[in-house]
């Protein structure tokens, strides 16, 4: 039993410590990091916390090991603001590397590769909307800056979503698919409600 617990302890730490394995060479040079304290990304000001900018889709083995890191991040993080504060960081992420793939391909199976992306970003919303109870509740900066940049991120979701919409409309014949996906996205712009 102590073997598998030193094991466990083990990966997480390689999973945290190591980010380097959820990004080729190729897109950790051509990923850009903004600053911590005030973010201006192709995502907007986040204030608080930093997005980094998709300039090149990672492979399925790459969103694998970030989704690791991503939930060993979120499991070692106890306060709720800080929380939902990388929930939302995950969540634009991910929007943005869906929106990448469909930019960079036309086949099927990156339009199902961009619907399984953005269904973990409306899993990381929910999860935000979820404790916005406690979080409105709260009644200091880091809640109010938090409340900000949610707002924010819906304006900026709405945008990314129509994007990626009216790219599938272009490339998308079936129409039963069609309906199928654009219900989906009509899904993930329903999911935070203030």
């Amino acid at each position: 039993m102590k073997h598998v617990y030193l094991t466990m302890v083990a990966i997480a730490l390689l999973a945290v410590t190591t980010p380097a394995l959820a990004t080729s060479s190729a897109q950790v040079a051509a990923t850009t990091t903004a600053s911590a304290s005030t973010t201006e990304s192709e995502t907007g000001a986040y204030v608080g916390f930093e997005v980094d900018a998709v300039t090149e889709v990672p492979s399925d083995w790459g969103l694998f090991w970030r989704g690791v890191g991503e939930r060993v991040r979120l499991v070692t993080t106890f306060d709720t603001v800080e929380k939902a504060e990388l929930r939302l960081k995950y969540a634009e992420e991910r929007q943005a590397i869906a929106e990448q793939i469909i930019a960079e391909s036309d086949d099927d199976d990156a339009i199902d590769r961009a619907e399984r992306v953005l269904a973990r970003s409306s899993k990381l919303v929910e999860q935000v909307s979820e404790r916005m109870d406690d979080i409105v509740g709260r009644a200091d900066d880091r809640a109010e800056r938090l409340l900000e940049n949610i707002t924010l991120f819906e304006a900026r979701r709405t945008e990314r979503i129509a994007d990626i919409e009216a790219r599938i409309l272009e490339r998308v014949e079936d129409p039963e698919r069609l309906e199928r996906i654009l219900n989906r996205l009509d899904t993930e712009l329903s999911l935070i409600h203030i």
